[in-house]
Protein backbone atom coordinates (compact mmCIF):
# COMPACT_ATOMS: atom_id res chain seq x y z
CA UNK A 1 0.00 0.00 0.00
CA UNK A 2 2.44 2.47 1.16
CA UNK A 3 4.86 1.61 -1.94
CA UNK A 4 1.79 2.50 -4.43
CA UNK A 5 1.32 5.90 -2.90
CA UNK A 6 4.59 6.41 -3.46
CA UNK A 7 4.48 5.60 -6.69
CA UNK A 8 1.37 7.60 -7.19
CA UNK A 9 2.74 10.55 -5.52
CA UNK A 10 5.91 10.69 -7.91
CA UNK A 11 3.87 10.42 -10.78
CA UNK A 12 1.62 13.62 -9.43
CA UNK A 13 5.28 15.22 -8.82
CA UNK A 14 5.96 14.67 -12.34
CA UNK A 15 3.18 16.37 -13.66
CA UNK A 16 4.46 18.98 -10.95
CA UNK A 17 7.63 19.37 -12.61
CA UNK A 18 6.52 19.55 -16.18
CA UNK A 19 3.99 21.51 -16.04
CA UNK A 20 4.82 24.47 -13.41
CA UNK A 21 8.68 23.54 -13.70
CA UNK A 22 8.63 22.81 -10.16
CA UNK A 23 10.93 20.12 -9.02
CA UNK A 24 10.27 18.45 -5.30
CA UNK A 25 13.77 17.87 -4.85
CA UNK A 26 15.15 21.29 -5.67
CA UNK A 27 12.30 23.38 -4.87
CA UNK A 28 12.54 25.45 -1.58
CA UNK A 29 10.36 24.32 0.67
CA UNK A 30 8.31 27.19 0.81
CA UNK A 31 7.36 26.78 -2.50
CA UNK A 32 5.76 23.41 -2.31
CA UNK A 33 3.58 24.31 1.24
CA UNK A 34 2.42 27.64 -0.03
CA UNK A 35 1.60 25.54 -2.86
CA UNK A 36 -0.50 23.48 -1.03
CA UNK A 37 -2.09 25.73 1.54
CA UNK A 38 -3.05 28.00 -1.20
CA UNK A 39 -4.50 24.89 -2.99
CA UNK A 40 -6.00 24.21 0.71
CA UNK A 41 -7.84 27.99 0.53
CA UNK A 42 -9.25 27.64 -2.55
CA UNK A 43 -10.91 24.01 -2.59
CA UNK A 44 -8.15 22.88 -5.43
CA UNK A 45 -8.32 19.13 -4.29
CA UNK A 46 -6.36 18.51 -7.76
CA UNK A 47 -3.36 21.15 -6.62
CA UNK A 48 -3.92 19.91 -3.23
CA UNK A 49 -2.71 16.36 -4.88
CA UNK A 50 0.07 17.76 -6.32
CA UNK A 51 1.61 19.96 -3.59
CA UNK A 52 0.90 17.64 -0.98
CA UNK A 53 2.42 14.42 -3.11
CA UNK A 54 5.58 16.75 -3.48
CA UNK A 55 5.78 17.60 -0.17
CA UNK A 56 5.64 13.65 0.92
CA UNK A 57 8.35 12.91 -1.41
CA UNK A 58 10.81 15.73 -0.09
CA UNK A 59 10.15 14.35 3.45
CA UNK A 60 9.87 10.52 2.76
CA UNK A 61 12.90 9.89 4.51
CA UNK A 62 11.48 10.71 7.74
CA UNK A 63 9.08 7.76 7.62
CA UNK A 64 12.25 5.15 8.57
CA UNK A 65 13.92 7.86 10.81
CA UNK A 66 10.39 7.73 13.20
CA UNK A 67 10.59 3.77 12.91
CA UNK A 68 14.00 3.84 13.87
CA UNK A 69 13.19 6.10 16.70
CA UNK A 70 10.40 4.38 18.05
CA UNK A 71 11.45 1.10 18.36
CA UNK A 72 8.92 -1.19 20.82
CA UNK A 73 5.94 0.38 19.54
CA UNK A 74 4.52 -2.62 17.85
CA UNK A 75 3.74 -0.08 14.98
CA UNK A 76 3.83 -0.73 11.28
CA UNK A 77 5.73 1.35 8.58
CA UNK A 78 2.68 2.83 7.25
CA UNK A 79 1.42 4.05 10.71
CA UNK A 80 4.93 6.23 10.76
CA UNK A 81 3.86 7.33 7.35
CA UNK A 82 0.57 8.87 9.03
CA UNK A 83 2.40 10.86 11.13
CA UNK A 84 4.70 12.43 8.33
CA UNK A 85 1.68 12.99 6.82
CA UNK A 86 -0.18 14.10 10.08
CA UNK A 87 2.56 16.52 10.77
CA UNK A 88 2.78 18.05 7.45
CA UNK A 89 -1.01 18.70 7.60
CA UNK A 90 -0.61 20.55 11.03
CA UNK A 91 2.20 22.82 9.47
CA UNK A 92 -0.12 23.96 6.83
CA UNK A 93 -2.85 24.27 9.02
CA UNK A 94 -0.85 26.92 11.01
CA UNK A 95 1.18 28.39 8.69
CA UNK A 96 3.74 30.10 10.84
CA UNK A 97 6.38 30.75 8.11
CA UNK A 98 4.17 33.15 6.59
CA UNK A 99 3.77 35.09 9.74
CA UNK A 100 6.72 37.34 9.15
CA UNK A 101 7.06 37.97 13.07
CA UNK A 102 8.56 34.61 12.86
CA UNK A 103 11.80 33.96 11.53
CA UNK A 104 11.51 30.13 10.85
CA UNK A 105 11.12 28.73 7.48
CA UNK A 106 8.49 25.85 6.22
CA UNK A 107 11.02 22.97 6.42
CA UNK A 108 11.31 24.44 10.10
CA UNK A 109 8.17 24.26 10.73
CA UNK A 110 7.45 21.14 9.28
CA UNK A 111 10.34 19.72 10.74
CA UNK A 112 9.09 20.63 14.42
CA UNK A 113 5.80 19.80 13.90
CA UNK A 114 7.65 16.32 13.03
CA UNK A 115 9.11 16.03 16.37
CA UNK A 116 5.21 17.45 18.11
CA UNK A 117 3.65 14.68 16.16
CA UNK A 118 6.19 11.76 17.12
CA UNK A 119 6.49 13.40 20.89
CA UNK A 120 2.39 12.96 20.92
CA UNK A 121 2.00 9.53 19.80
CA UNK A 122 5.17 8.09 21.99
CA UNK A 123 3.29 10.22 24.90
CA UNK A 124 0.26 8.91 24.59
CA UNK A 125 1.40 5.34 24.18
CA UNK A 126 3.84 5.76 27.12
CA UNK A 127 1.19 7.01 28.98
CA UNK A 128 -0.25 3.94 28.89
CA UNK A 129 2.59 1.53 29.79
CA UNK A 130 4.10 4.03 32.56
CA UNK A 131 1.00 6.08 33.59
CA UNK A 132 2.54 9.14 32.01
CA UNK A 133 6.27 9.44 33.67
CA UNK A 134 7.91 11.99 32.06
CA UNK A 135 11.02 10.60 33.28
CA UNK A 136 10.48 7.19 31.54
CA UNK A 137 10.98 8.92 28.26
CA UNK A 138 15.26 8.44 27.35
CA UNK A 139 18.05 10.09 26.40
CA UNK A 140 19.87 7.46 24.50
CA UNK A 141 21.88 8.79 21.49
CA UNK A 142 25.20 10.23 20.80
CA UNK A 143 25.11 14.44 20.95
CA UNK A 144 26.80 15.72 17.39
CA UNK A 145 30.00 18.10 17.55
CA UNK A 146 30.80 20.20 14.65
CA UNK A 147 31.27 18.77 12.01
CA UNK A 148 29.97 14.96 13.40
CA UNK A 149 27.78 13.21 11.61
CA UNK A 150 25.95 11.73 15.14
CA UNK A 151 22.68 12.66 16.22
CA UNK A 152 21.64 13.81 19.17
CA UNK A 153 17.94 12.25 20.78
CA UNK A 154 17.55 15.51 23.28
CA UNK A 155 15.71 16.96 20.85
CA UNK A 156 13.76 13.40 19.99
CA UNK A 157 12.58 13.99 23.17
CA UNK A 158 12.12 17.56 23.55
CA UNK A 159 9.47 18.90 21.92
CA UNK A 160 10.70 22.87 20.30
CA UNK A 161 7.99 24.96 21.57
CA UNK A 162 7.21 26.44 17.97
CA UNK A 163 5.56 23.16 17.14
CA UNK A 164 3.23 23.28 19.85
CA UNK A 165 2.30 26.22 20.69
CA UNK A 166 0.06 26.35 17.61
CA UNK A 167 -2.40 24.08 19.76
CA UNK A 168 -1.60 26.43 22.88
CA UNK A 169 -1.10 24.45 25.42
CA UNK A 170 0.36 20.56 24.35
CA UNK A 171 0.94 18.31 27.33
CA UNK A 172 4.88 17.86 25.88
CA UNK A 173 5.30 21.26 26.02
CA UNK A 174 4.15 21.58 29.60
CA UNK A 175 5.95 18.21 30.55
CA UNK A 176 9.19 20.07 28.97
CA UNK A 177 9.29 22.97 31.27
CA UNK A 178 7.85 21.14 34.50
CA UNK A 179 11.13 18.98 33.47
CA UNK A 180 12.95 21.87 33.37
CA UNK A 181 11.67 23.55 36.53
CA UNK A 182 13.29 20.46 38.22
CA UNK A 183 16.70 21.76 37.66
CA UNK A 184 15.90 25.24 38.35
CA UNK A 185 14.48 24.11 41.99
CA UNK A 186 17.42 22.20 42.64
CA UNK A 187 19.77 25.16 41.76
CA UNK A 188 20.98 24.11 38.32
CA UNK A 189 20.08 27.38 36.47
CA UNK A 190 22.71 26.98 34.04
CA UNK A 191 21.90 23.59 33.18
CA UNK A 192 18.33 24.87 32.99
CA UNK A 193 19.30 27.66 30.78
CA UNK A 194 20.59 25.28 28.49
CA UNK A 195 18.21 22.82 28.19
CA UNK A 196 15.54 25.45 27.85
CA UNK A 197 17.50 26.06 24.61
CA UNK A 198 17.76 23.31 23.50
CA UNK A 199 13.93 22.39 23.62
CA UNK A 200 12.50 25.49 21.86
CA UNK A 201 15.56 27.15 20.43
CA UNK A 202 16.48 26.53 16.82
CA UNK A 203 19.43 24.57 17.09
CA UNK A 204 19.90 22.48 14.29
CA UNK A 205 21.40 22.01 10.76
CA UNK A 206 20.20 20.47 7.34
CA UNK A 207 21.97 17.65 5.75
CA UNK A 208 21.71 17.24 1.87
CA UNK A 209 21.79 13.00 1.01
CA UNK A 210 21.72 12.64 -2.99
CA UNK A 211 21.48 8.87 -4.47
CA UNK A 212 20.46 7.40 -7.88
CA UNK A 213 17.69 5.01 -8.35
CA UNK A 214 15.16 3.56 -11.05
CA UNK A 215 11.64 3.41 -11.23
CA UNK A 216 8.99 2.18 -13.36
CA UNK A 217 6.04 3.81 -14.08
CA UNK A 218 2.98 3.75 -16.35
CA UNK A 219 3.49 5.98 -19.65
CA UNK A 220 0.35 7.88 -19.62
CA UNK A 221 0.32 8.30 -23.39
CA UNK A 222 1.43 4.59 -24.43
CA UNK A 223 0.20 2.52 -21.51
CA UNK A 224 3.37 0.61 -21.62
CA UNK A 225 5.65 0.26 -18.68
CA UNK A 226 8.82 2.29 -18.37
CA UNK A 227 11.89 2.57 -16.63
CA UNK A 228 14.08 5.66 -15.94
CA UNK A 229 16.42 6.71 -13.35
CA UNK A 230 16.10 9.39 -10.93
CA UNK A 231 17.76 11.39 -8.98
CA UNK A 232 16.46 11.71 -4.92
CA UNK A 233 17.52 14.02 -2.38
CA UNK A 234 16.51 14.11 0.68
CA UNK A 235 17.06 15.78 3.56
CA UNK A 236 18.33 15.28 7.07
CA UNK A 237 17.94 17.31 10.14
CA UNK A 238 20.05 16.94 13.50
CA UNK A 239 21.56 18.47 16.51
CA UNK A 240 23.98 20.86 16.15
CA UNK A 241 26.02 21.62 19.01
CA UNK A 242 27.89 24.21 17.25
CA UNK A 243 24.75 26.18 16.78
CA UNK A 244 23.84 25.68 20.27
CA UNK A 245 26.48 27.25 21.55
CA UNK A 246 26.40 30.21 19.46
CA UNK A 247 22.98 30.34 20.49
CA UNK A 248 23.91 30.38 24.08
CA UNK A 249 26.76 33.20 23.73
CA UNK A 250 24.08 35.73 22.26
CA UNK A 251 21.57 35.78 25.21
CA UNK A 252 19.60 39.12 25.59
CA UNK A 253 18.36 40.32 28.40
CA UNK A 254 15.08 39.49 26.64
CA UNK A 255 15.70 36.11 27.23
CA UNK A 256 15.83 36.70 30.90
CA UNK A 257 12.26 38.26 30.73
CA UNK A 258 11.05 35.45 28.65
CA UNK A 259 12.48 32.99 31.12
CA UNK A 260 11.34 34.61 34.19
CA UNK A 261 7.63 34.37 32.60
CA UNK A 262 7.85 30.92 31.96
CA UNK A 263 9.87 29.62 35.19
CA UNK A 264 9.59 29.98 38.48
CA UNK A 265 12.98 31.15 39.32
CA UNK A 266 14.86 33.96 41.44
CA UNK A 267 15.62 37.00 39.63
CA UNK A 268 19.11 37.62 41.54
CA UNK A 269 20.12 33.81 40.38
CA UNK A 270 18.47 33.80 37.10
CA UNK A 271 21.00 36.93 36.59
CA UNK A 272 23.77 35.48 38.11
CA UNK A 273 23.93 31.68 36.03
CA UNK A 274 23.34 34.24 32.78
CA UNK A 275 26.33 36.17 33.43
CA UNK A 276 28.16 32.90 34.10
CA UNK A 277 27.16 32.05 30.55
CA UNK A 278 28.33 35.82 28.99
CA UNK A 279 31.49 35.25 30.36
CA UNK A 280 32.40 31.76 29.46
CA UNK A 281 34.21 31.22 26.18
CA UNK A 282 33.07 29.08 23.77
CA UNK A 283 35.14 25.87 24.83
CA UNK A 284 33.61 26.36 28.57
CA UNK A 285 30.07 26.47 27.16
CA UNK A 286 30.92 23.13 24.82
CA UNK A 287 32.06 21.75 28.27
CA UNK A 288 28.83 22.69 30.11
CA UNK A 289 26.69 21.63 27.31
CA UNK A 290 28.11 18.48 27.40
CA UNK A 291 27.75 17.97 31.26
CA UNK A 292 24.49 18.78 31.03
CA UNK A 293 23.45 16.20 28.39
CA UNK A 294 25.10 13.60 29.98
CA UNK A 295 23.56 14.28 33.29
CA UNK A 296 20.11 14.31 31.77
CA UNK A 297 20.91 10.58 29.76
CA UNK A 298 22.14 9.75 33.77
CA UNK A 299 19.59 10.96 35.55
CA UNK A 300 17.20 9.32 33.20
CA UNK A 301 18.56 5.55 33.25
CA UNK A 302 19.62 6.66 29.51
CA UNK A 303 22.14 2.90 28.60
Amino acid sequence: MLNEFRKQSIQYARILKQSRGIDYETVNVNTLADGYCKAMDEGDEYNKDLFISALVLRFWYVIKKLQDKSPGMGLDITDFFNWLYEAIEYACKYRKWQDPNNKVNAQQCINQCIETIRLQHYYQANLKKHKGNFSTVSLDATYANDGDDAEVSLLDTIVDEDASTANTKLMEARDTRTFIQRYINKKKLIEAIILDNIAFGDNSREIKHTKKQLNTYIDEETGEEKTEEEKITTYTSEFWEFKCVQNLSKLTSEYADYFMENYEVKPEELNAALQTIKKATNAKLYTYLRRCLEGCRASMGAK
